[in-house]
């Protein structure tokens, strides 16, 4: 078995358990897990493709500066809103329907934009993957999550919640690192939680000790 092939099971294998345990959810977070690294995913009945994102050391140097992530100090439980989601979708509701594929279409956008060094148009679709996502579901922000994007403004190229939002941690993609500084004091200064970022290419390691 190869090294994909490993990870690659390990992490069906972390979404069959959460199936068993009734946890509602896709299998984004569970690849992103095993793999690391930065990688456009597909998803599809018959199986999961993973394309890396070439992106040239020192523009990923440069991105990672411009990040800032912050916790919002609120937890919830993503499985409602994939629940509430996904109910829709079978309802044939056609909003739902239209921000899936515009989120689906801008994924391949994104993976272009990293690869190219286009900071301003990675930053322009976060901000619209989180306009999608509250046109699936109401819950997916709040008057938190609002408040800190227009604490933030005219700082950002754009931003989202993680996950499946409501809470939990937003990602904020900054103009420029000074622009960085004051993004950080305004969410310090309203109370959140900045945790440090970084990219991560090991993905899921195993260490057996002797």
């Amino acid at each position: 078995m190869t090294t994909q092939e490993a990870r690659q099971s390990i992490a069906e294998g972390a979404y069959q358990a959460e199936k068993i345990l009734g946890i509602i959810g896709g299998k984004q977070d569970q690849y992103a897990a095993a793999f690391g690294g930065i990688n456009l995913f597909e998803f599809r009945n018959d199986g999961v493709t993973v394309n890396p994102v070439r992106i040239p050391p020192e523009k990923l140097s440069e991105l990672e500066k411009l990040f800032v992530l912050c916790y919002t100090g609120a937890s919830r439980l993503s499985s409602r809103i994939h629940e509430n989601v996904w109910g829709r979708f079978g309802r044939g509701n056609r909003e739902v329907i239209d921000a899936l594929l515009t989120m689906r279409d801008s994924a391949y956008e994104c993976k272009a934009a990293l690869e190219k060094g286009d900071w301003k148009r990675v930053g322009e679709i976060l901000s619209l993957q989180f306009e999608c996502s509250k046109r699936l579901d109401a819950s997916t922000s709040n008057e938190t999550i609002e408040r800190l994007f227009d604490l933030v403004k005219g700082e950002i190229l754009g931003g989202k919640p993680c996950g499946a939002g409501g809470g939990g941690c937003v990602l904020f993609l900054c103009k420029e690192e000074e622009a960085k500084w004051r993004v950080e004091q305004k969410l310090l200064e309203a109370k959140m939680t900045l945790l440090p970022f970084r990219f991560d290419f090991n993905g899921l390691t195993v260490k057996i000790e002797p």
